[in-house]
């Protein structure tokens, strides 16, 4: 068995968290990980480390399901596999946060330094909505609050009360079951819980989505205009004037992003890759993702699907064009029978997790960095 699973053993404390007693084998793996990132020597040796941490992050979730040690949760339950669910959530939620969450803080924290600096991407793409400023205001208190500086402004919250936390156990005398307190000792991790980066948890679900979309666009389209350059040149196609001009849009780009939106656009494109048998007219995926709307000849009926988070999650061909470790991630982060994030960081919901604690945001924001570099991309 690999060295980093270990049983995990959780104890309830009395703000009704879970805290993790025995954090010591989880605690040395983040810092060997954390320090292989910090000293990878190129671009492909920092991405085959990120990929070899999201393997190994699978893997410890898996074995957690099973294998963890988690005190009963507190209220009312339909049936036992609600409450079965429940703890497997918590768990799952826990393991993000604690591994994937302290492993992106503590690099977070080293890029602050000025020789680490240039590994933050910085968006230089402006819009109709400026998401390079909106990016940039995110970035900005997201490192402040690493650095531990609080946000200043005209107004301020009042002082923050102390609480003393304690771990709280379930002890039976004499057939009567009731709660014990004692000292917590070890509370080494529960920083990422306590501290916060508000407007950047709540910016960057939507910063994910648009630039996950817009390089998505860019990679479908350049793809496809590859292989139909390989057909040009291997059976002597010739293209007509007009298809030159859609054939240029795309090859004379280069790697710039391509914001190619105008519908007309679009569908000549389309009707390209159909004519010269690039895509089959009966894929209604990739139709989708190419037209992202079009008038089904069976009913007549406009179908549209706007590219979203939950679009790409479901869409084989999207898929086809992402790493499958950065996929499990968005399954895990966004799928509404999983984590849900997006909606419970817009909707503040608090059932199961602190959806805006600074592990999650963290977590997020090296996704976001990892879209913009294309690194998530096969």
């Amino acid at each position: 068995m690999e060295e980093y699973l270990y049983q995990k053993e959780y104890v309830m404390l009395n703000n009704m968290q879970l805290h993790l007693s025995n954090p010591e084998p989880m605690l040395k793996y983040i810092d060997e990980k954390v320090e292989k990132l910090i000293k990878a020597k190129s671009k492909n040796e920092e991405i085959n480390i990120k990929l070899e941490i999201l393997d190994e992050f699978y893997k410890i979730l898996k074995y957690d399901a099973k294998n963890t040690i988690c005190p009963e949760p507190l209220g009312h339950f339909e049936t036992k596999e609600e409450k079965d669910e429940l703890i497997k959530k918590k768990i799952k939620i826990n393991d993000l946060v604690y591994y994937l969450g302290n492993i992106c803080i503590n690099y977070h924290k080293k890029l602050i330094a000025k020789e680490y600096r240039e590994r933050v991407p910085i968006i230089t793409n402006e819009a109709t909505i400026k998401f390079n400023e909106i990016y940039i205001r995110a970035l900005n208190e997201y490192f402040e609050t690493l650095k531990g500086n609080e946000y200043k402004g005209i107004f301020e919250n009042p002082p923050k009360k102390q609480q003393n936390l304690q771990i709280i156990r379930m002890i039976e005398y004499r057939g009567v079951v009731f709660p014990m307190a004692e000292p917590l000792t070890n509370n080494k991790i529960e920083c990422i819980r306590d501290e916060h980066a508000y407007g950047t948890a709540f910016i960057l679900p939507t910063l994910i989505e648009r630039f996950l979309i817009i390089q998505l666009d860019s990679k479908i389209l350049k793809n496809l205009m590859k292989e139909l350059k390989d057909k040009i040149e291997k059976e002597n196609i010739k293209l007509t004037d007009e298809e030159k001009q859609y054939y240029n849009i795309i090859t004379e780009k280069g790697d710039k992003t391509i914001f190619a939106s105008e519908k007309f656009i679009r569908a000549n494109i389309y009707k390209m890759f159909i004519k010269y048998r690039i895509i089959n007219e009966e894929d209604e995926d990739i139709k989708l993702l190419i037209l992202h709307e079009y008038i089904n000849k069976k009913d007549n009926k406009k179908i549209k699907n706007k590219l979203t988070l939950g679009s790409v999650i479901v869409s084989p061909y999207a898929n086809s064009l992402i790493k499958k470790q950065y996929t499990k991630l968005f399954n895990l982060i966004f799928d509404p029978n999983e984590l849900n994030m997006r909606n419970n960081i817009a909707h503040i919901n608090n059932e199961s997790s602190d959806y805006l604690c600074l592990g999650d945001t963290a977590v997020l924001m090296q996704l976001l960095w990892d879209i913009i570099t294309e690194d998530i991309f096969e």
